[in-house]
């Protein structure tokens, strides 16, 4: 047995003991989840839930006290656990800029409150360095600091701007980019598919109820920097369009909509998520008949990011009952239902599919009929409901946002505070299960005499942060603002910064979608917003507002392989902070090597290898990537 055997099988020895049962069925039909059989197992290794911390942000102004004590809050960041496994180091950051990128960038080096002298010494002297040009010795003297313990944060300010991939200038000058040449947007949903990159925007237009009803299918083959409208369906009646959301799975572009002549039905149709063309032989599918009700509001998500097979449909009717079906992602022509029991829902219905769940694999959220926040938790055993606090500020269709990955949920919404509306929210560190939850945090509030916050969304969903964005009515032009932090344990958040370019229409919905990593070092976003009914792209540059959360660790990640299952080839990227030496390699359920697809010096970024199914026999296999002292593993299966 070769030497890695051994570490192989203690670090996935749980996981493994139990694949030694798979059986040649590598997920079943009948399973909602879409997860192997064998992905049903208690981690062991699983992180308890950090303890005493509710993120660094006091509770809203006027907030009521929760009925439970609060925990205690760690104000001090000497309290804040170490984070592992997450973000990246200061100095990795700054290593990872090309030489074109160090001579453009102005650093500064932010430190805590408790730092002493000779840590302001050393941040000076590393802002001194690098200001110099003596860019290598400012990277390692900030690599001794951060080694010794030190705590600090760092802003890169770009003297001249640094665009996106892609040239995403406008005639009036600014990064954002006009989707379509209509007006009279409404509402818009955006995601990507993984396999080509493509993005889709989809967009409903037309009337809240009477007039015209119609939704377009916009495709972006380079990172948003140009649009082109691939499909729009019409309706032929009056009625309004009701409600719509989109999702990618499968290959397809799944649009869920409702118009007002037949309100009774939520119906979904597909495009290609190459082409964008509609797929007519799959015509529409009714997924909920309300008979004699009628349904208000819908939403539509996909486990796209991790198995690829299955697509979530979920709805409030007139009656405020919520429904929720799901079906198989290729073929969508079969809808199971499992409905949350008991829901009664107002308005702001979001829903999250759980890339890497250990429990809870399907998050939804909504204010409640009894002015509650509701985030409702699909597992193995059903769903299981957490109240969150008052919704009674709550009144956009998405005035609510919910999003997870892995044991992180987190749930942002309007509240109503002392000086006005304000977007608050809850996270919880343990799957999102009750009992978890820090509550009463606000990441925008206003002053007194300003405008409400509203329409919030929150991502998480690229691997390495979270990220809230919400419009804000200030005059004239109003602003969609952003606040972000890399690392998902508990934290400081940035300061606010605005990221669009054209007045927000008053009460439009903002989404953010799942953009590729722009660098290896940070995450960006991508949203969509409504300005006068014209909605605009935007993928911002990060600048001055680049400051990560201090103490962040390193942000080499192994990225799930895709599709999964499969069975002749999938694909497994992970990504550098810095350039160095990297070994990928892939396991069978005994630790025996059965391929390298790489090792051997690379390049900072993200680096993509296939991973070739036909020579293996069916069954569950480990990738396990190692760059210096990370080690990370992911898990698939390969199907004959």
């Amino acid at each position: 047995m070769r030497s890695d055997y051994p570490s192989v099988l203690s670090t996935i020895a749980l996981v493994a003991l139990s694949a030694l049962a798979w059986s040649t069925a590598a997920w079943s039909a009948d399973d909602p989840s879409g997860a192997p059989a064998d992905y049903r197992v208690t981690r062991a290794d699983r992180p308890s839930a950090p303890a005493g911390l509710n993120d660094m942000l006091r509770a809203p102004a006027g907030a009521a006290a929760p009925e439970a004590a609060p925990k205690a809050v760690a104000t001090d960041l000497a309290q804040l656990p170490p984070l592992t496994g997450q973000g990246v180091e200061l100095w990795e950051r700054l290593a990872a800029l090309s030489p074109a990128q160090r001579a453009n960038a102005e650093i500064e080096i932010e430190l805590g409150g408790q730092a002493g002298p000779a840590d302001r010494f050393t941040a000076a002297r590393v802002q001194r360095l690098w200001g110099g040009g003596s860019y290598d010795e400012a990277i390692a003297e900030l690599r001794s600091f951060e080694s010794a313990g030190a705590t600090a944060a760092l802003g890169i300010a770009w003297k001249e701007p640094v665009a996106p991939a892609g040239n995403l200038s406008t005639a009036a000058g600014g990064t954002d980019v006009r989707i379509g040449t209509r007006t009279a947007g409404r509402m818009a949903s955006l995601d990507y598919n993984a396999a080509n990159g493509y993005l889709f925007a989809v967009v409903g237009w037309g009337a809240t109820s009477g007039g015209e009803a119609y939704w377009t299918v916009n495709r972006s083959t380079n990172d948003g920097a140009s649009w082109g409208e691939t499909y729009a369906w019409y309706s032929g009646a009056t009625g309004g369009l009701v409600d719509m959301s989109a999702t990618v799975a499968g290959g397809y572009v799944y649009v869920g909509y409702v118009e007002g002549d037949v309100a009774n039905e939520y119906r979904l149709r597909r495009c290609s998520a190459t082409t964008g063309a509609v797929d007519s032989g799959y015509g529409f599918k009714v997924v909920v008949d309300a008979g004699a009700l009628s349904i208000r509001q819908v939403t539509i998500v996909s486990n796209a990011m991790t198995f690829d097979n299955r697509i979530y449909c979920l709805a409030i009717q007139s009656n405020d009952a919520v429904r929720h079906f799901w079906t198989v992602a290729s073929t969508a022509t079969s809808f199971s239902e499992m409905s949350p029991a008991g829901a009664s829902a107002r308005t702001g219905l979001d829903a999250s599919w759980n890339p890497g769940y250990t429990s809870n694999y399907l998050h939804l959220a909504y204010a409640g009929t009894d002015d509650e926040i509701h985030v409702q938790c699909l597992g193995w055993s059903g769903w299981t409901d957490v109240i969150l606090l008052s919704s009674s500020a709550v009144s956009h269709r998405s005035g609510v946002s919910v999003s997870s990955y892995h044991d992180v949920v987190i749930c942002a919404h309007e509240y109503l505070m002392t000086d006005g509306q304000g977007i608050a929210y809850g996270i919880s560190y343990d799957g999102g299960s009750a009992g978890t939850w820090n509550l009463y945090n606000y990441v925008f509030q206003p002053a007194a005499g300003e405008g409400p916050y509203q329409c919030p969304d929150v991502d998480t969903h690229n691997g390495v942060g979270c990220a809230i964005i919400a419009s804000h009515e200030e005059g004239e032009p109003d602003a969609v603002y952003c606040r972000k932090r890399a690392g998902f344990a508990p934290g400081l958040w940035e300061d606010k910064w605005q990221f669009n370019d054209h007045d927000v229409t008053t009460g439009t919905p903002t989404t953010l979608s799942h953009v590729p990593v722009l660098g290896p070092a940070c995450f960006s976003l991508g949203a969509i917003y409504l300005s006068s009914g014209v909605p605009y792209f935007d993928l911002p540059v990060l600048g001055t507002a680049d400051v990560p959360e201090p103490g962040v660790a390193t942000a080499v990640r192994l990225h799930p392989p895709a599709p999964n299952p499969f069975t002749d080839r999938a694909t497994v990227r992970f990504t550098l902070p810095a350039a160095g030496p990297a070994r990928l390699e892939v396991f069978d359920v005994f630790g025996a090597r059965v391929a390298t697809l790489a090792d051997g010096p690379m390049e900072a970024g993200t680096h993509s290898f296939t991973v070739d199914g036909r020579g293996l026999g069916s069954g569950m296999y480990f990738c396990r990537l190692t760059a210096g002292p990370a080690t990370q593993i992911e898990r698939f299966l390969v199907i004959h």
